[in-house]
C-alpha cells in the first residue's frame, strides 16, 4: 500500500508540503479536497440560503487570484457537495472543474472571482454552467485591496475580516 506521499511522488511530508506551498499541478486533488475539508468541517454541510451563509463558507477558504475562481457545487437543498479552485486561463481547468461538480451531486453554484479577473474569463466560464441548465445561485466579486467580498444577490459588500461563525 502506498503512502500518501508516495501517492504524489514524494519521499516525506516536507517534499509534499512543498509542492502544496508551490501550487503544484499535480497535487491540485489534494489541495482542493483539503481546501473542501476545511469549509465543510466548519460549515457542516448547512445550506446556503444567504449571501452571510456563502461568506461564512468562502472566508474558510483561499480567496481568489486574478488567474483562478472559487466555485460551491451545491446540492437543491443548497448544501455545498464540492468546492474547487480553477484557472481561469485553462478551459480544461474549467471543464474538470464542471465534470467534477456533476459527479459529487452538484446541481447548482456559487461563484467568486478575483475583481482584476478577466470579465470575458467570466463570462465564458458562467456560460459553461448555464449552457447545461446549472443555475448559477450568485457571483461574489473579491476586492483584494480591501479584503471584501461583494454578493451581487446581496447587493452588498462583506467585510472579511469581521467575525462570522458558522452555528
Amino acid at each position: 500500500m502506498n503512502s500518501l506521499y508516495e501517492q504524489f511522488g514524494c519521499k516525506d511530508k516536507e517534499e509534499l508540503y512543498d509542492m502544496i506551498k508551490n501550487e503544484d499541478k499535480t497535487v491540485q486533488p489534494l489541495t482542493d479536497f483539503m481546501e473542501f475539508s476545511k469549509a465543510d468541517i466548519r460549515n457542516k454541510n448547512k445550506a446556503i440560503s444567504e449571501p452571510d451563509t456563502l461568506i461564512k463558507y468562502l472566508k474558510s477558504t483561499k480567496m481568489p487570484t486574478v488567474d483562478s475562481g472559487t466555485v460551491v457545487f451545491v446540492n437543491t437543498k443548497n448544501q455545498p457537495v464540492y468546492l474547487r479552485k480553477t484557472r481561469l486561463s485553462r478551459k480544461n481547468d474549467i471543464k474538470d472543474t464542471l465534470k467534477e461538480g456533476l459527479l459529487a451531486g452538484g446541481t447548482r453554484v456559487f461563484l467568486a472571482f478575483n475583481e482584476k479577473s478577466p470579465k470575458d474569463r467570466i463570462d465564458w466560464a458562467k456560460s459553461l454552467f448555464e449552457e447545461i441548465g446549472m443555475k448559477v445561485v450568485d457571483q461574489l466579486t473579491y476586492y483584494e485591496d480591501t479584503n471584501k467580498l461583494y454578493s451581487n444577490i446581496g447587493d452588498r459588500d462583506y467585510n472579511l475580516t469581521s467575525s462570522y461563525e458558522i452555528i
